[in-house]
């Protein structure tokens, strides 16, 4: 702002001054009168205010030259920094990212490696636990068969013990012929031991009566069967 008030009043100066020789070259011209000495010293003068203006304007334009280069190299030189602190901010980030990466692909196989490995268990642990329901299922079969066979022969033995303890030789006899044959009626018993029709219908009620036989049908057409 100092420099440029002074070049601003040089530059009046200048002109000043160039009006004064121009005014005396014409004052001699008129009038045919030249005071040379004086118009001499003033055009000297005017030369080097000349001079002293066109220095004056060169140190200013080499300063603001300075300036403008010095800002120029500080603003380059800030740049470049910048530069080079938002290439290592992206190195680690990029470095970030890379570990990042290698972390989450790790941690992706050891995931794969764990649900194999838990898929493989569950698998075993499903056929163990289908074949325990299997072993299970055929306990309970076996179990069941042997609580019938227990039963059959519980019963069984307690039809032994009531033929060993209530049946005499003929009613033995007869129950051997209904198991050979199926059934017996009144008319077959009769025949096949020679009794009456009323002693054949009493021994045959009898049995019944015991729980060795079964009637099956009424009247003439009943058949005997045993109830065992």
């Amino acid at each position: 702002m100092k420099h440029s008030t002074e070049q601003k009043i040089l530059g009046a100066c200048f002109w000043i001054m160039f009006l004064i020789v121009a005014g005396f070259i014409l004052f001699g011209f008129i009038f045919q009168y030249f005071f040379i000495d004086v118009v001499f010293v003033l055009f000297l003068f005017l030369m080097g205010l000349t001079e002293l203006i066109y220095e004056l304007n060169r140190k200013i334009s080499e300063k603001e030259y300075n300036a403008a280069k010095n800002a120029i190299q500080d603003i380059y030189y800030w740049a470049q920094s910048t530069h080079s602190f938002a290439k290592d901010i992206k190195s680690k980030h990029e470095r970030r990212l890379h570990s990042f990466d290698l972390k989450r692909a790790e941690l992706h196989k050891k995931t794969e490696t764990i649900e194999k490995i838990f898929g493989k268990k569950l698998i075993e642990l499903e056929n163990k636990i289908n074949k325990a329901i299997k072993t299970f299922e055929r306990d309970m079969d076996m179990l069941e068969r042997v609580e019938k066979i227990a039963k059959t022969l519980s019963e069984e033995r307690d039809i032994l013990k009531k033929l060993i303890l209530n049946v005499n030789k003929k009613e033995l006899e007869t129950l051997k012929k209904i198991k050979e044959k199926g059934s017996m009626s009144t008319k077959e018993y009769r025949e096949a031991f020679g009794v009456s029709p009323a002693q054949a219908l009493n021994e045959l009620n009898l049995m019944v009566q015991k729980g060795l036989l079964k009637k099956q049908g009424k009247g003439a057409g009943t058949r005997y069967v045993l109830a065992f």
